[in-house]
């Protein structure tokens, strides 16, 4: 028991530094979960499952073994927060576990209450080990069954850092028990933009869609680029839009690194923690700690900077080629309304041979990526012609999300998993393949611009090995065999995700690097067409 006051002191301890760090800062609509059970660990219990559904739909959950090397200790904190700042229902269920069969479960239904920070207490205990409830609508709690439902008001104040000993007054009063099984629960595809975006809400009109993220730790709220909106899509458009992106943020050194990209895996990694948690095991050392708010980025955090070693020039030389008009990625947006909501656009990422001003004639041999002709003014007006080499059959773009959508003004596109990015390069282009590639950007008014651009995904180990020959660093040579060794190292010690999401585990090997590509800005181009030619990269002899 000591060593279990210990653990509760410590979580007490986390939730005073939370509200330390938090105090001045603006209303957070926020429910910090806290588990704990009195069945002995590890002969009674020795794990713990945590699901939660917003809304109908589920969100990362949490695992938490209570035993063995990744043993996480009593109580368990979670912090659940509504992204919308809306009084949306979520229902937790926590199972316990011992060698893999459940022994008890119980749920709360509640909703969060705009601009307030509540604890909901969830005790396991052993007077409901075997114990089912007649109806859907109950689960056990302290031996009895009663209603699901929890009165949001009743949550203490997060402010109180008062959890006490006593559970909060959640009862509903005594019910019959009767036989059921509520069986297991199905946590679903943990996707949060994969919803209904034909159900509309009662103003016709579309409601934002909110996740309920999950943290772990406490005060740790994964950063994600927000839900598809809930309304119906009318096929309202504004036209097809085109954006030329600029100002490729390569150098992301410093604390930079830390505010770009999105939370990939769900878990707020910490390498200095004592039992770091992330989603597999690194190679050869601790897992990259996230950056701010879960961000995962270990490729701008470890990866970037060692290029920079190497070549310094490559910051100024690619945005010198941008600049130019030369090799520069194009975003195309179809079917947008124009609202700061969407439940669905088309999203495409080309890239053009060149960028040129309205007013410059076409070569007689066409758009080459050589020519000198004018550079573009950037000013909204200029014509960029694409590379053949983003386009498949029938013209239709490798590099498609038909089902993307607009969420409180912000693009969200999933693009294919392995699919050639041609990103620009120092040489001309360089190509990486990820999974679970998201495209994200901000729009400006009513499309006339894109900021904060941000090309997130998990590069596999096989496939970033083979970025550093884009880059001209070919094997034959003692220096470039050097480098090439070295920068082998680098990978293994930046990998902190799995190239397959949802395929980690306690003792499952990192194979791939979570990864930003950000642009500052996103300028309006017209579409002058595809040109024949196409941009392969750089390639070693």
């Amino acid at each position: 028991m000591a060593r279990r006051s210990e653990h509760r002191a410590l979580a007490l301890a986390a939730l005073a530094c939370a509200l330390l760090l938090t105090g001045c800062a603006a209303k957070i609509t926020e429910v910090v979960v806290v588990v704990e059970s009195d069945l002995r660990v590890p002969d009674a219990l020795d794990a713990i499952e945590v699901r939660v559904n917003a809304s109908g739909r589920m969100v990362p959950g949490l695992d938490a073994p209570l035993t063995g090397a990744s043993a996480q200790h009593l109580p368990l904190t979670l912090g659940l927060r509504s992204e919308s700042d809306s009084d949306t229902a979520f229902t937790v269920v926590v199972r316990g576990l011992l060698r893999g069969s459940e022994r008890l479960r119980t749920s709360v239904s509640t909703r969060f209450i705009p601009g307030e920070r509540r604890v909901l207490l969830i005790r396991l205990t052993a007077d409901c080990v075997g114990t089912v409830c007649p109806d859907a609508d109950t689960t056990c709690r302290d031996g009895l069954c009663r209603d699901v439902f929890v009165d949001p008001s009743l949550l203490p104040p997060l402010s109180s850092l008062d959890l006490g000993v006593d559970a909060p007054p959640f009862d509903a009063g005594h019910v019959d028990l009767g036989p059921r099984d509520a069986g297991p629960l199905d946590a679903g595809p943990q996707d949060a933009g994969d919803v209904d975006a034909d159900r509309p809400d009662a103003s016709g009109g579309c409601e934002q869609g909110d996740s309920g993220v999950v943290g772990a730790p406490l005060g740790c709220m994964p950063a994600r680029p927000g839900v598809r909106p809930i309304c119906v899509d009318d096929g309202t458009t504004i036209g097809t839009l085109h954006f030329g992106l600029r100002d490729v943020l390569i150098d992301q050194s410093g604390d930079r690194w830390r505010t770009l990209g999105w939370d990939m895996d769900g878990d707020c990694t910490d390498a200095l923690a004592a039992t770091p948690v992330s989603e597999c095991t690194p190679p050869s050392a601790p897992a990259p700690t996230d950056g701010i708010d879960g961000r995962d980025n270990a490729f701008g955090a470890q990866i970037v900077s060692q290029f920079l070693l190497f070549s310094p020039a490559i910051a100024t030389e690619t945005a010198m080629s941008l600049a130019s008009g030369s090799n520069v990625p194009v975003v195309t947006l179809d079917g947008w309304n124009g609202q700061p909501d969407d439940p669905r656009v088309a999203v495409s990422l080309g890239y053009a041979i060149d960028i040129l001003r309205a007013d410059t004639p076409v070569p007689d041999g066409g758009v080459t990526e050589t020519n000198m002709l004018p550079p573009p003014l950037w000013d909204g007006t200029d014509v960029a012609y694409l590379s053949a080499s983003a386009f498949g059959g029938g013209g239709r773009p490798l590099l498609l999300d038909d089902n993307a959508y607009v969420t409180g003004g912000r693009l969200v596109a999933r693009l294919p998993d392995r699919a050639d990015i041609d990103l620009p390069g120092q040489r001309g282009t360089v190509r990486a393949r990820l999974t679970e590639c998201r495209l994200s950007a901000q729009l400006v008014g009513s499309g006339t611009a894109l900021t904060n651009i941000l090309v997130t995904g998990r590069w596999s180990e096989s496939d970033l090995l083979m970025y550093i020959h884009d880059l001209g660093i070919c094997p034959g040579t003692p220096f470039n065999d050097a480098i090439l060794s070295a920068f082998t190292t680098i990978v293994e010690r930046s990998m902190d995700v799995r190239a397959t999401p949802g395929t980690g585990g306690p003792g499952i090997g990192c194979d791939a690097v979570s990864t930003t590509f950000p642009f500052e800005n996103g300028v309006r181009v017209s579409w002058g067409g595809i040109s024949t030619i196409t941009l392969p990269p750089y390639a070693c002899p």
